[in-house]
């Protein structure tokens, strides 16, 4: 998982309105407001001061969390560390999978707080997919209709199908593990 790769690289190497969340603000101008885009991400990761990860530390995570064509950029201050990540990724559904654009943002900083879990309900303006769970991600998904967020008819696999086969459908997720909290955001790719 991309959690796990993260989690042991950041112990390895030891835009918009502000929110209330500085990962919540840093997931907007990186993920959601570039909608993905791998390469429109990195330039805001850049913008936002981040730096590009050596290969040495990129290829593990990227193997780890199953994310081809990766591209990494990180960042430290006396909070700890972050990361942004992105790349294409297969999300399983049912039997199969999807072919997703992915963008994460990961940090080690500031992890008892929920605020980024907050941040990602109110944006999302949606019931959420899962909630919790043993791998303790909350997942929302939605049809983008400019910038509001509209609620999918259903979440079976051929729901899925379809809604992604209008172009609109995105994925947004938070997770909180023991080191790290993940903000990531998928546009399933046709």
């Amino acid at each position: 998982m991309l959690k796990t790769g993260l989690l042991a690289l950041a112990l390895a190497t030891a835009g918009g309105t502000a929110s209330a969340d500085p990962l919540f603000d840093v997931y907007r101008s990186a993920c959601v407001k570039t909608d993905g885009d791998g390469v429109a991400a990195m330039a805001a990761a850049t913008a936002n001061g981040f730096s590009p990860m050596p290969k040495a530390m990129l290829d593990p995570l990227s193997q780890a969390s199953g994310i081809d064509n990766a591209e990494g950029r990180m960042r430290s201050d006396e909070k700890g560390l972050s990361f942004i990540v992105v790349g294409s990724k297969q999300f399983p559904v049912a039997s199969g999978s999807m072919s997703m654009r992915f963008c994460a943002v990961v940090t080690t900083a500031n992890i008892a707080s929920d605020g980024p879990l907050h941040e990602l309900a109110a944006w999302a303006a949606t019931p959420p997919l899962s909630e919790g769970g043993d791998q303790g991600i909350t997942a929302y998904a939605f049809l983008k209709n400019g910038d509001a967020h509209e609620t999918l008819a259903g979440v079976t696999p051929g729901a899925l199908q379809s809604a992604a086969a209008t172009g609109r459908m995105r994925l947004a997720f938070f997770q909180a593990r023991d080191a790290t909290n993940m903000l990531a955001y998928a546009v399933p790719t046709l």
